[in-house]
Formats: C-alpha cells, structure tokens, sequence
C-alpha cells in the first residue's frame, strides 16, 4: 500500500500546487468537478471542488 498526503493549499492555488509537485515526480490526485454558474447574465462552466 503507498503512503499518501494530505495538503493545505491557498484559495484558488490547488492546481498550482498539483502542477508543481506533478513536476518533481510526484503522483498526484485532484479531484475536480464542473460547476454551471451565472455570471453576468451568461452560463459559464467553471471547475470546482465538492465540499
């Protein structure tokens, strides 16, 4: 069985965080989810994460 980590990241910065530790060899898991939300009177997808 691996050993695995949890990390706290700033806001927004989780998939700066995957890439840089992608980088160094890493195996990394990101779950991501698409969000439809309204913005400015327009349907936009945008990536999330579930709480």
């Amino acid at each position: 069985m691996k050993a695995w980590y949890l990390i706290h990241t700033k806001p927004r910065q989780e998939a700066l965080a995957d890439a840089n530790l992608q980088r160094q060899a890493f195996e990394t898991y990101l779950p991501l989810y698409i969000r439809v939300a309204k913005r400015r009177g327009a349907w936009r997808d945008e990536p999330g994460h579930r709480p």
